[in-house]
């Protein structure tokens, strides 16, 4: 999350320092997950036909940061050099490969995968794409989703969860409360 004085600054170096705990750190943890995995040399997990690598930081609420093109514009500068300066030029992953999504719109992603209207890497593509171009650049990832398809069906784990919180009211009423 954001702290509130990150929510309306103007200044960059704010909002980042805001986020410093919790997003510069996924980053940087992300960056490190790419090292490893190509040093490993693990082909399985590295994407095929030179597919880009993408870097999906998942947050409670939306922090506001705009795409991973208007991200790049604004932190750019001030995280760049503290990146570079740690992993080396070129970076692991480039910013252009990293998106924040709240925890909605992963599952809204993945309720799409699952209905076979995209995948994840090509949905991250997708809205990388889309984004380089002002024409088709969206603030937020979930207008990138209303683009790929309709939402299905709650995701299974999600469905059986809100079944099983339901029975367990239920089992709370009295016997003679229960309509089920």
């Amino acid at each position: 999350e954001m702290s509130p004085r990150g929510r309306v600054s103007h200044q960059p170096e704010m909002i980042l320092q805001s986020l410093k705990s919790s997003a510069v750190k996924a980053i940087t943890q992300g960056m490190v997950a790419q090292q490893r995995l190509k040093q490993a040399c693990l082909p399985d997990l590295m994407p095929k036909d030179g597919g880009a690598s993408f870097l999906i930081v998942v947050t409670f609420d939306n922090l506001y940061l705009g795409n991973n093109q208007v991200f790049r514009a604004i932190f750019g500068d001030i995280i760049l050099p503290r990146l570079e300066a740690k992993f080396g030029n070129p970076l692991p992953l480039p910013l252009d490969n990293i998106f924040f999504l709240t925890i909605k719109e992963l599952e809204d992603l993945l309720s799409r995968v699952q209905l076979g209207l995209t995948t994840i890497g090509a949905a991250l593509q997708f809205a990388k794409d889309q984004d380089t171009d002002r024409e088709t650049q969206k603030f937020l990832f979930e207008q990138h989703l209303e683009s790929l398809g309709p939402n299905g069906k709650l995701l299974p784990f999600l469905d059986q969860g809100l079944n099983d919180l339901f029975e367990r009211c239920i089992q709370r009423l009295p016997p003679e409360e229960r309509l089920i």
